[in-house]
């Protein structure tokens, strides 16, 4: 997984944070596999104020273009945390998900130490 800043890509683990606008490409690296996992990408905005739909991002990692190229995920404005899960495909893995996320985002927010 990389990060990309104006013109270039870094490996996504040199960043603590991303700046709204910054897009995240995820560099899929998946084998072929008889079973099919969905990269499902979420940010948060806080414990107790669920994320807008429009924040989550799903790909379908058996697909040829996202294993090949890859996607990119813009951070949105006022995003504080990024979600990655990997899930099986199934029926209604993507809303089960969300739904999840949003009903309970504070389950899901990591905290800082101070």
């Amino acid at each position: 997984m990389k990060v990309t800043r104006p013109a270039r890509l870094y490996p996504f683990l040199r960043f603590r944070t991303c700046n709204p606008g910054t897009g995240s490409g995820c560099i899929l690296t998946f084998q072929d596999q008889s079973a099919h996992y969905l990269l499902v990408a979420a940010f948060l905005r806080g414990p107790t104020n669920p994320p807008p739909d429009s924040w989550f991002t799903k790909a379908e990692t058996w697909n040829k273009k996202v294993r090949e190229e890859g996607i990119v995920i813009v951070v949105p404005p006022d995003a504080q945390q990024a979600l990655l899960f990997l899930a099986p495909e199934t029926g209604g893995d993507f809303s089960t998900l969300r739904s999840t996320v949003k009903g309970k985002p504070g389950v899901f927010v990591r905290h800082r130490r101070t």
